[in-house]
């Protein structure tokens, strides 16, 4: 690797080439490139270009034979990249074939192009994601049985309060991280065909004296991109774009989680918790004897800037004025991929979280156990704690961990029963209320 580029010399949760491969500026152009051969395909199929064209064009769209760097200096004279992108593209097509440049790019804009190609990287970022996060749910639901049944304290506005049980908390982590990965498997990454002004116009004359029609092409182009179809242009329309950084949002906020619990509870005066030791991980360029927990610091860096880069959205898709807006749109790209980069950087740490998990009964027992503490005044109630945390927060076969779906609520009670008074934990005289 050499020259000048970005690399994540100050992002390193995302310094990654797997993050890179699907989110970098040649999976960009991948991705654009690809939306322009699946288009010239459905326009030969159609009738509307050459026989032959779109094997023409499809061998025109070698990723690599673009100059990322060129195009993106390129790009400032249209405002965005697409244009000079395409330049490129019908000069190769040219000099392969040049009755093949009608199917290139004929009735389409280039927001058509962008919107459908960042809808495309984003759906393979998140096929990523989710294969990712297959793993973590998985190792939080053995995690959470493994330590069923081992004690800690609870703590309520920084303070011991009752006894807890460290499997209990691996529950909550998991029903986190399942319900935000349920928000990105029920979405959809829609199509973009509109037109100059979104108004079909060019593709109306472009079927016009044929059985197809605009939303006929606009469905096939769909089809085989893998998106979903539209009942209409959303040029100025972003709630699927907000809806997918909210989903990533949601994501991180999950990951977060976990990561700030694990921040806290592997403090040296804490101790209950620790990440793994790896050559070259948690070093220190003062302080040799420190073992800091990277992990959980990366992933944490991640979830405090993605609420902003998800809000972000929302004000972009809030100035979408006229039919196409001047610079909302454009402020869409780099928010949308820093999402994109930062949760899929921060989910291989995340899947580490259950094996640097390793929690210690006997710190968490002594924790608990401490005097003066609200905790221990009344040592015969863990056993409760045991028994639900095992047949509640991970029951079989109801809990299916491999995949996202949520196990049951650890502590919730079946219809119409009611809590037993000898089930309800009495607080002791020595331990004053806390609200």
């Amino acid at each position: 690797m050499s020259g000048d580029g970005d690399f994540g010399l100050l992002s390193p949760v995302s310094a990654s080439p797997a993050v890179v491969a699907l989110t970098g500026d040649r999976a960009v152009i991948a991705a654009i490139l690809d939306v322009e051969a699946a288009w010239a395909s459905v326009l030969e199929e159609a009738g509307f270009a050459p026989a032959g064209s779109a094997a023409v064009v499809t061998e025109a769209t070698e990723s690599w034979a673009y100059d990322a760097a060129s195009i993106a200096e390129r790009a400032q004279g249209g405002a965005n990249p697409v244009i000079p992108l395409l330049a490129d593209l019908r000069g190769r097509v040219k000099g392969l074939d040049a009755s093949a440049l009608a199917a290139v790019h004929t009735s389409l804009t280039s927001q058509d192009v962008l919107d459908s190609a960042l809808m495309l990287l984003a759906h393979r970022v998140v096929s990523a994601l989710l294969a990712e996060v297959k793993g973590t749910t998985t190792a939080l639901a053995g995690l959470a049985e493994q330590h069923a049944d081992t004690l800690c304290v609870g703590r309520s506005l920084t303070q011991h309060a009752l006894p807890f049980t460290f499997g209990l908390k691996a529950a909550q982590w998991f029903h986190g991280v399942a319900a935000a990965a349920r928000r990105l498997e029920a979405l959809e990454f829609p199509v973009q065909f509109g037109g100059a002004s979104g108004t079909l116009a060019a593709g109306t004359v472009l079927a016009e004296g044929s059985s197809s029609s605009p939303f006929i092409l606009a469905d096939a182009l769909a089809g085989k991109l893998g998106l979903a179809p539209v009942p209409a242009p959303w040029h100025t329309n972003r709630l699927a774009v907000t809806g997918l950084g909210d989903a990533l949002a949601s994501l991180t906020d999950s990951f977060g989680k976990i990561a700030s619990d694990l921040l806290f509870l592997s403090r040296p005066e804490v101790a209950e918790l620790g990440e793994p030791l790896a050559a070259g991980r948690g070093v220190s360029s003062a302080m040799p004897q420190k073992q800091n927990p990277v992990l959980s610091v990366l992933i944490r860096s991640a979830a405090l800037q993605a609420p902003g880069l998800a809000a972000q959205l929302h004000v972009a898709a809030t100035n979408f004025n006229d039919e196409r807006p001047d610079g909302a749109w454009h402020s869409e790209w780099p928010a949308l991929r820093g999402l994109l980069r930062l949760t899929l950087g921060a989910a291989p740490s995340c899947a580490s979280s259950p094996k640097a998990s390793a929690s210690s009964p006997r710190r968490c027992a002594a924790t608990w156990k401490s005097p003066g503490r609200c905790s221990s005044a009344k040592p015969s109630h863990p056993p409760l704690l045991r028994s639900s945390a095992r047949t509640g927060a991970m029951r079989r076969p109801s809990c299916r961990p491999s995949s996202t779906r949520p196990c049951r609520h650890p502590q919730r009670s079946k219809p119409g029963s009611t809590p037993s008074s000898s089930a309800r934990p009495s607080r002791p005289a020595s331990c004053p209320t806390r609200n």
